[in-house]
């Protein structure tokens, strides 16, 4: 039996505590795996991922963005951000999504209406 360090407990430890996460962006939350294989389900170029400066961070989250084309990558963004949010501890989160990136793409017209699609226990019937 392997001694754990003290760096393992301690990030353990962390993880076990509960968390909120307050003005997530929907579109910055995505995994990097899942917006480069919605850009080639899109036809995009490779959707550059990498930024190091305030200018090319903008440009690289609306390429990000600009790969949510249809209802069924929103969902999966959306479940995959619940998955990664309990993996960390999270309890409680508040993600948005940003208008001018989702709110003008054609699916996405109208987001209001759109939430009840992700309503699996009826909450929003």
């Amino acid at each position: 039996m392997a001694l754990r360090s003290d760096e393992d407990m301690k990030r353990r430890s962390i993880v076990r505590l509960p968390k909120a996460h307050l003005h997530l962006h929907l579109e910055g939350s995505a995994r990097p795996s899942t917006i480069k294989e919605l850009a080639e389900l899109e036809g995009m170029p490779d959707v550059e991922q990498t930024f190091s400066n305030l200018p090319e961070f903008v440009q690289v989250y609306a390429k990000a963005a600009a790969v949510i084309k249809r209802p069924e990558s929103l969902k999966r963004i959306c479940r995959e951000l619940v998955e990664d949010e309990a993996a960390q501890g999270v309890w409680y989160t508040e993600p948005m999504g940003v208008p001018q990136y989702l709110g003008n793409q054609h699916p996405f017209r109208g987001a209001q209406i759109r939430l009840k699609e992700f309503d699996t226990d009826g909450a929003w019937a």
